[in-house]
């Protein structure tokens, strides 16, 4: 009972330090719809925006995508996670998924984020398919902005 007790309180005080809104942006074959979250005493001030990638079949309500988001929130980094095309609450077909649809959503995202007034610079991170996005964009990214760097799971890069 002790232990649950304190999960719970650790859960609660993630949660805390975190804000969420949905988000709705027009994808490569409809809309995509994901969620910003921003740290709980977040005021407009400029702060770091990671782009989160989920895997083949994953979603952004899977456990691990809001820990990360809420983690990221408590150390004062905002994030974005999305559902890719086909997948979640976004449009499409999961059939017609494809790698090019892809990483035109993460383009469209990175896009999006780019013009939040708030933000001071962009991380892009991804497992298992979102992992190969990140490097493929953070590849395109890299060569437009001379910066960028990637790995099997995860990739950043830097702007403004």
């Amino acid at each position: 009972m002790k232990r649950i007790l304190i999960s719970l309180f650790l859960m609660t005080s993630i949660v805390a330090n975190a804000k969420t809104e949905p988000i709705e942006i027009q994808g490569a074959v409809g809309k995509l719809r994901g969620v910003l979250t921003t740290p709980d005493n977040f005021n407009q001030k400029k702060i770091p925006v990671v782009i989160m990638f989920h895997g083949f079949t994953g979603n952004i309500n899977e456990k691990i995508n809001i820990t990360i988001a809420e983690t990221l929130a408590k150390e004062g980094i905002a994030s974005v996670r999305f559902d890719f095309n086909g997948h979640g609450k976004s449009d499409g077909d999961f059939e017609k998924m494809s790698l090019d649809n892809e990483l035109e959503d993460a383009r469209r995202i990175v896009q999006y984020v780019e013009q939040l007034p708030f933000v001071s610079k962009i991380g892009i991170y991804g497992h298992s398919q979102g992992g190969l996005i990140s490097i493929l964009l953070s590849s395109e990214l890299g060569k437009s902005k001379n910066q960028g760097s990637g790995n099997a799971s995860s990739s950043s890069y830097h702007s403004r």
